[in-house]
């Protein structure tokens, strides 16, 4: 680490809150926050950028995305279970 170069940022205080507030969900500092954020931003485009980083936000929202998807599952099988008995 010693030999990375500091390097100033300049953002909007309300920018700077949203990334502190990420990087406090995702327990890691601002600065590991930020370099998370940009190394994905390079693998979303398809751009060989190696990291193995994982949002917590982002497989919380796939986590309940899925836990609503199996919830309708079960109550389409569940309506299609009562139909076949009254069949």
């Amino acid at each position: 680490m010693r030999n990375i170069n500091p390097f100033g940022l300049r953002m909007q205080p309300e920018l700077r809150h949203k990334v502190e507030e990420a990087a406090k969900q995702n327990r890691r500092s601002l600065n590991a926050e930020l370099i998370a954020r940009i190394e994905a931003s390079f693998n979303e485009r398809g751009d060989s950028v190696n990291t193995d980083t994982v949002n917590a936000s982002d497989l919380a929202q796939e986590l309940a995305a899925m836990k609503s998807e199996i919830h309708e599952l079960r109550k389409a099988v569940q309506d299609r279970n009562k139909n076949d008995l009254v069949a």
